[in-house]
């Protein structure tokens, strides 16, 4: 196993390069590229049934989600990566240029703690989501392992003791609190639900132990050497598996599924 070792040094994370950057990351890394299709795999079944429906992935980023499900439209919120051809629309999250009640579901992976004002994306995903419509949300978890790697091994912030929902920093990517996931739906759960009574937690399942941390993630190599992938890639599935009856306090990442009522 290699130690640790970062990718790129004083690298501007808000450069509209940065997301060829990151897709060439994602797609060079066995590891990392394995991690992401099991992400877009959940997504796939939720909306399996509805292929007709409109499909929004917010932040689509260096992803290669539209090669996983070509029918869901992508999406950034820089018009270079729409002049590049690596996404089908210019989207803030916190201004949805869509109509009212004309979206199937939302997709966001590693997104919604990068929002400066969550409240005001939640409103939007409300405003334009169908009756039953749905918001799947790939987040850092909060838990006893995860505290320990994002605030020792992490760029990004993780406060989850942060006061507000807010984030005054710049940069679309820089710019973050990983704990945010956390905050709005499980520790201020209810003023959530004071917010936005018509969206309904349907589910918080948190997973991923270490099978991010020895893909490298997007800052670093990988851990493990690229021989023998598939086995490889098995074998960490299985200990991901193995390891479920402790993944509440070793889980780095986490799914929440909202529902829009009526």
């Amino acid at each position: 196993m290699k130690l640790l070792k970062k990718r790129f040094a004083n690298i501007d994370l808000n450069h509209p390069t940065t997301t060829i950057l990151h897709a060439q990351i994602i797609k060079t890394n066995p590891f990392l590229k394995h991690w992401y299709s099991k992400q877009y795999a959940k997504y796939k079944a939720f909306i399996a049934d509805n292929k007709n429906g409109l499909h929004i992935e917010i932040g689509a980023g260096g992803g290669f989600l539209k090669k996983t499900i070509p029918f869901v439209k992508t999406s950034s919120i820089l018009k270079s990566d729409k002049e590049r051809g690596l996404v089908d629309l210019i989207l803030n999250a916190e201004t949805l240029d869509l109509e009212d009640n004309s979206i199937d579901s939302f997709f966001l992976l590693d997104v919604f703690h990068h929002l400066k004002n969550p409240k005001k994306f939640l409103f939007e995903a409300n405003r334009c989501l169908k009756k039953n419509g749905i918001i799947l949300m790939i987040e850092p978890a909060n838990t006893i392992f995860s505290r320990i790697i994002y605030k020792k091994f992490h760029h990004e912030l993780f406060d989850e003791t942060a006061s507000d929902w807010l984030n005054n920093a710049k940069g679309h990517l820089s710019a973050s609190n990983q704990a945010l996931g956390y905050i709005v739906f499980e520790r201020d759960k209810n003023i959530f639900k004071n917010n936005f009574p018509n969206l309904e937690i349907l589910r918080i399942r948190k997973h991923t132990f270490l099978q991010y941390i020895l893909s490298g993630g997007l800052s670093y190599e990988p851990l493990l050497s690229e021989s023998f992938i598939e086995i490889k890639n098995k074998g960490i599935d299985c200990f991901e598996a193995i390891i479920l009856p402790f993944i509440n306090l070793l889980a780095t990442y986490m799914d929440i599924c909202i529902r829009k009522k009526t």
